[in-house]
């Protein structure tokens, strides 16, 4: 019996993964190698950070998601703290119209 079980974990089909959850470990990962060297204090407040980021960019209004882009292209693999700090730059000095 247990030899089916572990035929039907291995060859069961792919479960589609949770984005939320695959942009919270690239998150976590990101930080880890950013930080990680600094400890996990400062791990755990970039993790949160890029995390609150990522959930106040879905929130920006429609007329940001063009400055969005160009800042998730420009500054992207810094984090979601980052992009947030250049779309909000971009915001007061008029570049995002």
């Amino acid at each position: 019996m247990p030899v089916l079980l572990a035929a039907a974990v291995l060859f069961s089909p792919p479960v589609p993964a949770d984005e939320a959850q695959d942009v919270k470990a690239a998150i976590v990962v990101r930080c880890y190698y950013a930080v990680g060297e600094f400890g996990a204090e400062l791990v755990d407040r970039c993790v949160k950070d890029d995390t609150a980021a990522e959930q106040a960019l879905k929130h920006y209004p429609a007329e940001a998601k063009t400055l969005i882009q160009a800042c998730t292209d420009r500054v992207g693999g810094d984090g979601f703290a980052r992009i947030q700090a250049c779309v909000d730059q971009g915001v007061q000095s008029g570049s995002g119209k």
